[in-house]
């Protein structure tokens, strides 16, 4: 009877663990930077907005263009836009509407293998500033950058 019992709970062990292995579904083993959790202020605190595993990481939304004159308007949804072809004239680049979250780096970047012969102006939105060279004609590779004050409203040239 004991050996009944024994292969009788075996049996069922075996037919279970199937089972169980299969039912077991497969997580995603790399982070996109997309991932993102409520925060607080502790236990029981009120929430205080969401944290994207891109924040975590120090990474930042990065927007290729090939924009070759006029106008380019950026978003707060990105931080790194990179030039990828060869100006074809003046590019004015308009700064992100307020809200503006204090600390924020705008950068610039010339993504091709040759220096670009105009310039590209930075300009502030309604109701900021900028402080600091607000143009520049950029080399092959280089970029310039801009840091967001929100007390001052004001875009401060860092690089």
């Amino acid at each position: 009877m004991k050996k009944l019992k024994y292969l009788l709970g075996l049996g069922a062990v075996l037919t279970a663990l199937p089972i169980y292995l299969w039912a077991q579904t497969i997580g995603q083993q790399t982070l996109s930077g997309n991932e993102c959790w409520n925060a607080g202020q502790g236990p029981g605190g009120p929430s205080t907005g969401f944290v994207c595993t891109n924040m975590i990481r120090n990474t930042t939304g990065t927007i290729t263009t090939a924009t070759t004159t006029g106008a380019f308007n950026a978003t707060t949804a990105t931080s790194v836009y990179l030039f990828t072809a060869a100006l074809g004239g003046a590019v004015t680049f308009n700064a992100p509407a307020s809200p503006v979250a204090d600390g924020y780096i705008m950068e610039i970047a010339n993504g091709t293998g040759s220096n670009f012969g105009s310039a590209i102006t930075f300009t502030p939105a309604a109701g900021q500033s900028v402080v600091g060279t607000a143009a520049a004609t950029l080399n092959a590779g280089t970029s310039f950058e801009f840091r967001y004050v929100l007390a001052t409203t004001t875009w401060y040239r860092v690089r």
